[in-house]
């Protein structure tokens, strides 16, 4: 399957590409496909670069992974490229926003960043239901280094007002509670108007019942009844 691939892939197919280098990311191949020194990981790498080239999303997924690694002909890490490949597909990819979020989170080859690594995480989760229970514990470490922080700053007076910053749902959670209060509030003014009604029509039927038997209060042969 991977000499089919990599003819297909010598004449431009983008999915072949990107097959080839999946496969020799994963060392799906003979023992003996690989010339002596040859190395699998440079051999994906250059073939992940050919696909992102041609708009494979999950290649520069993998591109970017490769140079925050520091694997195949990456030969060093390069935080930069690795921010470059991710945020070029963090629309689409809630992978790539999780790997930004970490990245501002620790501060590796960025300025560390709380904040920012938030927007990330809660993006992520916004994006791909499948990511939210890894989203929701890396905000909530978030919220960890904080408390550490302000602890070795003998400050911890300051974190229960701003803890939330750092340990807020995702916005589907958020747009779920707002939604909820508008029905209650909708439903209470239902039922008001449904008492103020019944109010009403009691005090009509009172009014109807007191007409209707008002001759019992007239004289009649000059008793009053």
């Amino acid at each position: 399957a991977l000499l089919i691939y990599e003819k297909l892939a010598a004449r431009g197919f983008k999915m072949a590409l990107f097959n080839v280098a999946w496969m020799y990311d994963n060392q799906l191949y003979s023992d003996s496909y690989l010339e002596p020194g040859e190395d699998s990981t440079t051999k994906a790498f250059e073939y992940y670069k050919m696909a992102a080239d041609k708009g494979i999303e999950h290649a520069h997924l993998r591109l970017g992974d490769y140079y925050f690694t520091g694997l195949g002909n990456a030969s060093s890490v390069s935080i930069p490229l690795a921010i470059a490949h991710y945020r070029s597909i963090s629309k689409t990819n809630a992978r790539s926003l999780y790997n930004l979020g970490y990245i501002h989170q620790h501060g590796i080859g960025v300025a560390a960043d709380r904040h920012v690594a938030n927007e990330f995480y809660t993006a992520a989760m916004n994006l791909n239901d499948e990511a939210v229970l890894a989203c929701l514990l890396s905000i909530a470490s978030l919220g960890i280094d904080y408390v550490v922080e302000k602890y070795h700053n003998n400050a911890l007076g300051e974190v229960l007002p701003a803890l939330w910053d750092y340990l807020w749902y995702p916005s589907v959670f958020t747009e779920f509670t707002e939604a909820l209060q508008r029905d209650l509030e909708e439903l209470e003014r239902e039922l008001e108007q449904e008492l103020q009604e019944l109010e009403e029509n009691s005090k009509s039927s009172a009014s109807d019942s007191q007409s209707e038997y008002s001759f019992l209060d007239e004289d009649i042969g000059g008793y009053s009844l």
